[in-house]
C-alpha cells in the first residue's frame, strides 16, 4: 500500500501524459478534495498517511486518461454555490455562465414575478436564478425529456421542495405556451459546426451535440426564436450567453428589429453576453 502523497505524485505524472501540467493539477485538486476529502492541506500534513483508496483512484486515472471529464465521473459540477449533477445529457456547466447570474442578480433589483430558462440543459441557469430570486416562478424548459429529468434531481438535491415548473418544449417548433415571463434567461446552442474540428475530444466525445451545435446556416437561429417569441407582446429582459465569434451579428439583427442590445465581456475580455430590450 502506498502514502497519500505517493498516490497523488504517480497520480500527476500519469495525467501528465495527457494533460497540460497546470490542467493536471487542477484534475487531480479537484479528485482528490471531493472524492476523498484529502485537500492540499492534507498532503502537506498528512502525506505519509497510507492511502487505502488506490484501486478507485486507479480506476478513475484510466477514464480521465481517455479524457473523460471529471465531472461526469464524479456526476456533480458546482455552480453559484448549487451542487448541479451532470452526465452525457447534459452540458457541464461553465465558469463563463456563473459570470452571467452574477450580471443579472446585479442588474435586476425589482421583483421579478415569472423567469422563463429556455434551453435549461443542465438545470444549472434556472437553479441559480432560484436562489437569487426566491420569490420568482421559475419556468425551465428543453427539447431533452433526459435533461429535464436531471434538471429535477438537481433541485431536489440542493433545495427541500420545488418551485421550478419544468417543462419538455421544442423551442424551434413549439410555441410559448406558458405564463409571460418578466425576464428570460437562455444559453442555448451556439457553436457553429466549423468549429467543431478545434474543440477536445473531452467536449466531443462527452456532451451532447445538441446542446452544443447549431445545425443550420443561421447561428443566431436559437436567439431569434426567443426574441421573436416576445416580440408582439410586453418584452421581458433577454439575458443570453453568446458565442463571441456572433455577437456583432446579433446586434445587427436586433438593431433591425428596433431593439436594444447590451453586451458584457467576460473575464478574459471576450463579447460572452447579451441583454436584449425593447
Amino acid at each position: 500500500m502506498i502514502t497519500l502523497r505517493e498516490a497523488y505524485r504517480n497520480s500527476k505524472e500519469t495525467l501528465s501524459l495527457v494533460y497540460e501540467q497546470s490542467e493536471a493539477t487542477a484534475v487531480l485538486n479537484y479528485l482528490f478534495e471531493n472524492l476523498f476529502s484529502k485537500t492540499s492541506k492534507d498532503l502537506i500534513l498528512h502525506g505519509d498517511d497510507l492511502f487505502e483508496s488506490q484501486d478507485e483512484l486507479e480506476a478513475i486515472l484510466v477514464r480521465l486518461k481517455n479524457c473523460e471529464p471529471i465531472q461526469h465521473i464524479l456526476g456533480y459540477e458546482y455552480f453559484s454555490g448549487l451542487k448541479i449533477l451532470v452526465n452525457s445529457d447534459v452540458l457541464i456547466p461553465r465558469p463563463e455562465t456563473e459570470e452571467l447570474v452574477q450580471w443579472i442578480v446585479e442588474e435586476e433589483k425589482s421583483p421579478i414575478n415569472v423567469i422563463t430558462d429556455f434551453c435549461t440543459g443542465s438545470a444549472c441557469l434556472a437553479l441559480a436564478m432560484r436562489k437569487y430570486f426566491p420569490n420568482s416562478k421559475i419556468i425551465a424548459t428543453d427539447i431533452s425529456e433526459k435533461a429535464v429529468e436531471m434538471g429535477k434531481k438537481s433541485e431536489s438535491l440542493n433545495f427541500d421542495f420545488s418551485m421550478v415548473q419544468w417543462e419538455v418544449h421544442d423551442l424551434l417548433t413549439q410555441d410559448y405556451q406558458f405564463e409571460q415571463p418578466d425576464l428570460v434567461v437562455c444559453n442555448p446552442p451556439y457553436i457553429k459546426i466549423e468549429e467543431k474540428e478545434a474543440m477536445g475530444i473531452n467536449v466531443l466525445d462527452y456532451e451532447p451535440h445538441l446542446a452544443l451545435f447549431v445545425y443550420d446556416d443561421d447561428a443566431l437561429l436559437f436567439y431569434k426564436r426567443v426574441i421573436q417569441l416576445f416580440l408582439e407582446k410586453k418584452m421581458p429582459h433577454i439575458y443570453f450567453e453568446l458565442n463571441p465569434i456572433t455577437a456583432n451579428d446579433l446586434a445587427f439583427w436586433c438593431i433591425e428589429k428596433e431593439l436594444n442590445c447590451l453586451f458584457k465581456y467576460d473575464l478574459s475580455g471576450k463579447k460572452r453576453f447579451a441583454r436584449i430590450s425593447k
